[in-house]
């Protein structure tokens, strides 16, 4: 049979190592490495007020805790965004996020906008420490209330706090 994961209220979350392609949305939570921890803010696609898809997402713990990573610069001078890329490489060498934190791989995951699915994805690039994401989203972490129900396969990794645990068929 099937297995479903529910987070039930959790403090500190529950998340699913990703093997493929993640579509985020807003207040998705995402886990890079082992404590870098963000909240997309948006994640839109290109509509009729804005020609680009925009990304931002704020750093819940980790190094950058408190910063933003975004694929927009602002005009000084007007409120209009400058989209910079389609495609954010974060780790901690040759990519366009550097993040210096020794728990990332060199090139760890990858954040880009998929013009078929009019969306933005996330995907892990075969890193040491995975790239997870949240069971809850950010409203019901920050809340303690339980997560939708998600479906578990065979040698799916899920980490809570430090503890990670792979799912094996009996």
């Amino acid at each position: 049979g099937d297995f479903l994961m529910t987070d039930l209220g959790s403090s500190n979350g529950t998340y699913l190592k990703i093997d493929e392609r993640h579509t985020l949305k807003k207040n998705d939570l995402f886990m890079i490495g082992n404590t870098n921890l963000f909240r997309v803010n948006y994640a839109t696609a290109p509509s009729g007020k804005c020609e680009d898809p925009l990304l931002s997402t704020q750093a819940l713990g980790g190094v950058l805790k408190g910063q933003s990573i975004k694929n927009f610069t602002r005009a000084d001078d007007s409120q209009k965004r400058e989209c910079i890329r389609k495609k954010l490489v974060l780790g901690r060498k040759k990519t366009n996020c550097y993040i210096n934190d020794p728990t990332l791989s060199s090139s760890h995951c990858q954040i880009d906008f998929i013009e078929k699915r009019k969306s933005w994805t996330i995907r892990d690039l075969d890193s040491h420490n995975g790239t997870w994401v949240g069971l809850a989203d950010f409203p019901a972490l920050k809340e303690s209330k339980p997560s939708k129900a998600h479906r578990l396969n065979v040698d799916n990794v899920i980490k809570i706090d430090k503890l990670k645990f792979k799912v094996a068929a009996c």
